[in-house]
């Protein structure tokens, strides 16, 4: 099963989140974003079923995986 992503990714001002294509919305805050994605990727794991991560896509195109959703329903962080 494919895995589904949360990203964040800068705003001019603030940080969006997206869930594929799809924007999620616009937060002025960084930690309020991750809660957001958060949030998002753990329900959706938990109602659907499937992978799920948190990725922060950062100004340089680099990206970064922060939190993952798996079988057994534990999150991980690095």
């Amino acid at each position: 099963m494919d895995a589904e992503f949360f990203v964040i990714m800068p705003a001019l001002t603030g940080w969006d989140v997206y869930h594929g294509m799809e924007g999620q919305g616009w937060f002025a805050r960084w930690d309020d974003a991750l809660e957001a994605a958060d949030v998002m990727a753990m329900a959706r794991h938990e109602v659907e079923g499937v992978p799920t991560a948190v990725v922060v896509e950062m100004r340089n195109r680099d990206a970064a995986v922060v939190t993952t959703y798996a079988s057994g329903g534990a999150a991980s962080s690095d």
